[in-house]
């Protein structure tokens, strides 16, 4: 499904230029979940957008098979462009032809009507976080990318959404970037721990688990570990 062959990326901040990833390579296997695991600015989520195509990395190659979301919930909107105008240009960058079974599944979950007709830029908060995990649980890729659990909480029909997630979990391979082992479930049979320099994968569970706490204790933690080592 996913391949990284010796990625490194870095930011340019004030205090220089800050390595999030050296030299990380993991391979899973088609049909696989990942969850990636690390703390703050361990690189979790650069690696998820690496992985979507929204940045590059300095070196090295990320491969993919499939189709690929963006981050769930994290959308970007044209400026000025009413919610249906934005609907239709993501179809037709896709090359999503039913437009009309799109804005019916953006109503159905939002409950907007008069909404659909006004811009992006007039929506409350709270709104634009309906919209955005909407328009993204509207469309079907073979891989589904998330910054985090999606929060449900607070939102206006929490069940459907609910019902169109695990809709849409059962459909596509996952890949879940977390900085909480709770969230790493048994659908997630590989876990990349991240150090903030590279990265181990793993298949058990409670290996990734040490790793993981080890890096946040600061602990000498060898990653060399293989899969299933």
């Amino acid at each position: 499904m996913i391949t990284a062959e010796a990625v490194s990326k870095s930011y340019i901040l004030k205090g220089g230029r800050r390595s999030v990833l050296r030299n990380l390579n993991f391979d899973v296997p088609p049909g696989g979940n990942l969850a990636i695991l690390g703390g703050s600015g361990s690189g979790k989520s650069t690696l998820l957008k690496l992985i979507g195509g929204l940045d590059y990395p300095d070196r090295g190659k990320i491969r993919r098979k499939g189709t690929i979301s963006w981050p769930m919930g994290n959308m970007r909107y044209e400026r000025g462009m009413t919610i249906n105008q934005n609907l239709r240009f993501i179809c037709r960058v896709l090359g999503v032809r039913d437009y009309d079974s799109v804005v019916q599944q953006v109503q159905e979950l939002t409950g907007f009507d008069r909404q659909m007709g006004t811009s992006v830029d007039v929506l409350r908060q709270p709104e634009v976080r309906s919209l955005s995990l909407a328009v993204s649980l509207c469309f079907s890729f073979d891989i589904m990318l998330m910054d985090g659990t999606p929060r449900l909480a607070g939102l206006k029909n929490k069940e459907r959404y609910a019902e169109k997630l695990e809709e849409k979990m059962a459909q596509s391979a996952l890949i879940l970037a977390t900085g909480n082992p709770k969230e790493i479930t048994e659908k997630y049979p590989y876990i990349l721990v991240l150090d903030g320099k590279t990265g181990r994968l793993y298949d058990k569970r409670q290996d990734a688990i040490d790793a993981f706490k080890a890096t946040q204790n600061n602990a000498p933690q060898s990653l060399s570990k293989k899969v299933g080592g």
